[in-house]
């Protein structure tokens, strides 16, 4: 049996990153159990 290749990149599921201006800020921190905690963000994005 062949071993699969494991660092290989594919761009179906490693898409190339777009730029884009979007701006993320951190509306608060909820904590989630004992040791977990969510962190809620808000995005904005510029309208080109």
């Amino acid at each position: 049996m062949k071993k699969r290749k494991l660092n290989s990149t594919n761009p179906k599921y490693y898409p190339q990153q777009k730029e884009s201006k979007d701006r993320k800020d951190l509306i608060a921190t909820i904590p989630f159990g004992k040791k977990r905690e969510v962190k809620v963000y808000a995005v904005f994005s510029e309208i080109e």
